[in-house]
């Protein structure tokens, strides 16, 4: 700021700030001459220069003598210093000046979203991902998560918990309220963090199937780790987080605890089933709308809003159940375990996996299926070449497809060039967009300058795909 107020003394000292420009020691302006016939007007801001333009004549004659056009009011030596820092027009020729109620081109919007298409497209993208990730990394991710679930439990039982009683005075809604709207952190953290969450997983790996992405072993390869280690988290959650620590040791927090406990173990069957469905379909829908944003703050609001609204309004989760009736058995709830796999656990996962199946995975799959498809088969003869080529081999990270053209790819290759035809492997074959037949490998044993004499050539690998479908 200092610096900015010198530089303001120094510019200004010799130029008052309502000193005309013709009275300052700058430049003075000199007059535009123009011909009639012209519709290019000049800059009001332009300096020191004459040039002629056909002016279009009131009579309608272009070739008129010249006219002399005054620009004025002259601009003012603020106006002249700021103009200083703008590139000048190329000599002779002017910059026009805007048409009268002329406004500035608004600028172009940054979308900061992807359209349902582009969501669904990425969401078979991740349940890809997740089908082919290490057993051990699912089991780590999905523990983590669990205990992720824990926090958001935690935060919401503390904050609801610790407004009783006064706060069931201003109406039993504003506990579920409050500790609804702080379990989100759960999810947030799980997203963003690239977790392993069963009722997530349920509608990201169903719709990698239902495309053809992954397969069925891949799924239930997934949910079952995935299963286990939230379970496993939430647990852990639970007893190391919370019981040892004596978080809920005193009322009203045991009061509370016990509370959603005793709610969650009474339902019926159906009714926990029906909760089930309910609640992950948000929370499927929540996931969605993260998937969809491209910046931070989107996620975190796309996916606040169905988390909070299943949190409060008392649906049934069967992870964030395994983090409450697990740690109310710990504070002597009486039910037995027995009770809570019969009761709760199993018709609230029936409920979760209804919601994500059939509600989310297959509606969207069946009406989106034609935009994603050909993009995904592209995307899966890909990772099919990747998955065997030889190890020693730099794979193909990123393969351009064209309609009905054969595309070299070249790579090179460690052994010495032959004129053999390789094999393509069933499953890249079989996938859509290209057959058997149509896959080829051919080697040249022309090297160039870099490789000459190393007895090492290039191999160029020729894709063909359907126009149909790429």
């Amino acid at each position: 700021t200092f610096c900015v107020f010198i530089a303001h003394l120094g510019v200004f000292a010799h130029f008052p700030p309502a000193l005309p420009l013709s009275q300052s020691r700058m430049a003075t302006r000199s007059t535009m001459v123009m011909e009639s016939g012209s519709s290019l007007p000049l800059d009001a801001c332009s300096t020191q220069y004459s040039s002629t333009y056909d002016l279009p004549s009131a009579t309608g004659n272009t070739h008129d003598s010249p006219a002399t056009v005054s620009l004025s009011p002259e601009p003012t030596v603020q106006e002249a210093v700021r103009n200083a820092f703008q590139l000048p027009s190329p000599a002779g020729v002017p910059a026009p000046i805007p048409e009268k109620g002329w406004m500035p081109p608004a600028p172009t919007p940054v979308q900061t979203y992807k359209t349902p298409k582009n969501t669904f497209l990425t969401l078979v993208k991740a349940g890809m991902a997740k089908g082919e990730m290490t057993w051990y990394n699912t089991f780590i991710m999905a523990i983590a998560s669990g205990i992720f679930i824990g926090f958001g439990g935690l935060f919401s039982i503390t904050v609801a918990g610790g407004l009783q009683p006064a706060g069931a005075l201003l109406g039993p809604a504003v506990p579920k309220l409050m500790g609804g709207a702080v379990f989100p952190i759960a999810l947030f953290l799980i997203i963003i963090t690239g977790g392993e969450l069963f009722t997530g997983n349920l509608m990201l790996l169903s719709v990698a199937v239902m495309s053809g992405k992954t397969t069925w072993f891949s799924l239930f390869r997934n949910w079952f780790i995935v299963y286990i280690g939230n379970f496993t988290g939430c647990v852990i959650a639970a007893y190391f987080g919370t019981f040892l620590p004596s978080m809920f040791d005193n009322d009203p927090y045991q009061t509370y605890l016990q509370g959603v406990v005793r709610t969650k173990m009474t339902l019926g069957w159906g009714q926990c089933l029906l909760r089930g469905i309910g609640a992950n379909w948000l929370v499927c829908l929540a996931v969605f709308l993260g998937v969809s944003s491209e910046s931070f703050e989107g996620k975190i609001i796309g996916m606040w809003w169905p988390i909070a609204a299943f949190a409060t309004i008392g649906f049934e989760h069967c992870i964030a159940n395994m983090y409450y009736i697990m740690l109310g058995l710990m504070y002597s709830a009486p039910y037995s375990f027995g009770d809570f796999l019969a009761h709760n656990l199993i018709p609230a996962t029936l409920g979760n996996m209804i919601a994500a199946i059939i509600f989310m995975a297959c509606v969207y799959y069946y009406v989106y299926r034609d935009f994603a498809m050909p993009a995904l088969n592209a995307l899966r003869l890909k990772h099919a070449i990747n998955r065997h080529l030889p190890h020693h081999i730099p794979h193909f990270h990123s393969i351009p497809f064209y309609h009905g053209h054969h595309h070299l790819h070249k790579r090179h290759a460690s052994k010495k060039p032959t004129h053999d035809t390789a094999e393509v492997p069933e499953e890249a074959a079989n996938g859509h967009g290209a057959t058997k037949e149509e896959h080829g490998v051919s080697t040249n044993g022309v090297g160039n300058g870099n490789n000459a004499g190393s007895g090492q050539g290039h191999e160029f690998v020729a894709i063909k795909i359907h126009e149909a479908n790429v």
